[in-house]
C-alpha cells in the first residue's frame, strides 16, 4: 500500500506489542481524516517517555501538511488537531503541539496517549476513548 494515497475507509485501529531482543515496544495503526471520504493510515511508536504529544518523520510531516492537517498557529509552531469520541459519547478535539524528526519513526507522546485514555494491563492494551480515525 503507498502511504501517500489516501483511502476511501479509515484502517482499523490496530494496537500491537513488538519486541525484538531486549526492545519492547507498543506500535498503533491508526488512520486520520482528511476529507469525509478519505483517510491516510500512519504507524506509530507509543512512547511514554516522550514527553511532547507528536513526532513525525518529515515524510509524514510533509504528507499531513499537503492535506492541511498539520497547520502552523500564529507563532509558527506546526500543530495537528485530533478528533475524537470521548468515552462518555462525547465529542472531543485538541490541537497538538508536533514536532517533526529526521531519523526516527513517528511517535505518539504521553501527553496524548494519556488524552486518548491509553490503559495497560498484564493481559490488554486499549483506549479508554474510542475512536476509527484522528
Amino acid at each position: 500500500m503507498n502511504r501517500d494515497t489516501p483511502l476511501s475507509a479509515p484502517l482499523p485501529v490496530d494496537l500491537f506489542y513488538h519486541e525484538n531482543g531486549n526492545n519492547r515496544q507498543l506500535h498503533m495503526r491508526v488512520s486520520f481524516k482528511i476529507s469525509d471520504s478519505l483517510y491516510i493510515p500512519m504507524s506509530f511508536i507509543l512512547d511514554t517517555g516522550a514527553p511532547m504529544y507528536f513526532y513525525l518523520t518529515r515524510e509524514s510531516s510533509a504528507l499531513l501538511r499537503t492535506y492541511r492537517l498539520v497547520c502552523k498557529d500564529d507563532s509558527d509552531k506546526e500543530h495537528l488537531t485530533i478528533h475524537y469520541k470521548h468515552n462518555d459519547g462525547s465529542d472531543r478535539t485538541f490541537d497538538t503541539p508536533v514536532e517533526t524528526i529526521a531519523d526516527a519513526p513517528n511517535i505518539m507522546g504521553l501527553s496524548v496517549l494519556m488524552l486518548l485514555g491509553l490503559q495497560l494491563s498484564q493481559d490488554d492494551v486499549f483506549f479508554n476513548n474510542k475512536f476509527e480515525w484522528l
